[in-house]
């Protein structure tokens, strides 16, 4: 290819927009000699995009058969065309070789959902620039960019109360049945954010006459797809972000584990907001017991926001190497956080494969990217 394309946006280098602020750049074009071309546009796009591949069973000729399905989702967030040069359908005049600069800028809505990679969808942002070539394949640019939607902790008073769950269940041979085993996990709140130390109490009771041989705690993510076309289907993917063993408790015993896990790089919860893909996470206690039992398991929802619940002691600026430096207006205009110490940005921890969209210009195939989300490292959280 002949030209170079460079896309920047204005005082934000690595691209991170929080929705309904005003996205603006310039593409910087480069030519080494005399194009014929129709016009050059540059369009900013936003979309949820799901596919995935799967056995189903057809009828033919009064057969049952199976068949590789496809199951797919489009959901279209955001389209602005604009023609920097020429116009749509325009005549056709020659380019001189040299070096062009366009500006470009959209107010991005208020309502669009963050940007998320996944097995089976994502959800993205990119600004693609296309030089319209008749009777020639097009010169097509693409830079991704992050969206993120403010999910405040402080908003909701259901995040900030403590989380309960618990567990009772004895363990049957034949017709006997021992005395039952009690767990329970206790939460501070149901609410955290990247960078936040999520702290629990287990209390185990073993009443029962089988050893626990060990406690494993793992964070889980729990991505939903939503296919609209052949069919309506769901796609389920449920992954491991993080496992810790806790130990063992032994029959007719009794323990209390007082630990805690610090929550990694990762998008926030997705809820409502996007039609296709949705994303929760949980902690997840599996005790498990000797002999052919079914391990005992205790499930924990936390919600995974991009504002952190605050403490007054929080409510301070505070100086972080890694953050931009921002005064107190500054943070509080453009990102409608409360006065804590600013965030810094990091790229998601990368889980299983990544979604390869089948139907995109080989352009627009951005193997490396990947989202950066608000981590917090100084936020404290309490103990139950």
């Amino acid at each position: 290819m002949s030209s170079k394309c460079v896309i920047k946006f204005d005082n934000n280098p690595e691209g991170i927009y929080e929705s309904g602020e005003l996205l603006t750049g310039a593409v910087e074009l480069t030519t080494v000699k005399v194009k014929v071309i129709r016009g050059i546009h540059v369009t900013i796009n936003g979309y949820a995009k799901v596919r995935w591949k799967q056995q189903a069973a057809q009828m033919r000729r009064r057969q049952k058969t199976q068949d590789i399905v496809t199951y797919c989702s489009n959901q279209q967030y955001l389209s602005s065309r604009t023609y920097v040069v020429g116009e749509p359908e325009g005549d056709t005049f020659d380019l001189p070789a040299g070096t062009y600069l366009y500006r470009f800028q959209i107010q991005l809505p208020s309502d669009l959902p963050s940007s998320f990679e996944g097995q089976y969808g994502n959800i993205r942002y990119e600004v693609v620039v296309r030089i319209d070539r008749p009777f020639k394949f097009d010169n097509i640019f693409t830079h991704p960019f992050t969206v993120i939607t403010p999910l405040n902790l402080n908003s909701d008073p259901t995040y900030k109360k403590p989380e309960e769950q618990s567990v009772e269940k004895a363990f049957w041979c034949g017709l006997c049945g021992s005395n039952p085993l009690i767990a329970k996990v206790i939460l501070p709140q149901k609410g955290y954010a990247p960078g936040q130390d999520i702290h629990f109490v287990l209390s185990i009771d073993n009443a029962a006459s089988i050893s626990c041989t060990d406690v494993i705690v793992t964070l889980e993510k729990n991505a939903c797809y939503t296919s609209h076309y052949p069919a309506t289907e769901k796609r389920y993917d449920n992954i491991k972000l993080f496992e810790k063993n806790l130990g063992p408790v032994p029959k007719t015993q009794q323990r209390e584990f007082h630990d805690f896990i610090t929550l990694p790089v990762i998008p926030p919860t997705l809820v409502n907001v996007c039609k296709v893909i949705q994303v929760t996470y949980r902690l997840n206690f599996d005790i498990r017991v000797s002999g052919c039992h079914r391990n005992v398991e205790v499930a924990v929802p936390i919600v995974v926001g991009t504002i952190p619940i605050l403490s007054e002691d929080d409510r301070v600026i505070q100086s972080q190497p890694s953050a931009p430096k921002l005064d107190e207006d500054e943070i509080s205009s453009r990102f409608n956080w409360p006065f804590v110490s600013p965030p810094s940005y990091e790229e998601a921890v990368r889980t299983g494969n990544r979604f390869v969209d089948e139907e995109a210009d080989r352009h627009s195939i951005h193997k490396s990217y990947m989202p950066k989300y608000p981590v917090y490292y100084n936020c404290k959280t309490p103990s139950p």
